[in-house]
């Protein structure tokens, strides 16, 4: 997740269309078995900016990490993601 949120992509966008966003979100997600994230809920957040965390929902939504899950498996991770 940090390598995520730290990659040049992201930062290129966060830059551009949120430079004065800081704070932390934190969120619920269902990973399913090709890597996929299949859910996305936000717990927790100070962040007040509703375009910033529909941004964040859609970028994790999007994202595909790189492990592979048994059929039928899903893993749910709480993650705690801050922006300064």
């Amino acid at each position: 997740m940090v390598a995520l949120f730290e990659s040049e992509k992201f930062l290129k966008v966060k830059k551009k269309k949120f430079p004065d966003v800081k704070g932390f979100i934190v969120y619920d997600l269902s990973i399913v078995g090709n890597g996929k994230v299949s859910t996305c809920f936000k717990v927790d957040s100070d962040i007040k900016n509703p375009l910033f965390i529909n941004f964040i929902s859609t970028y994790l939504i999007d994202e595909k990490f790189f492990f592979k899950l048994e059929k039928q498996q899903r893993y749910k991770v709480r993650c705690r993601i801050v922006f300064n």
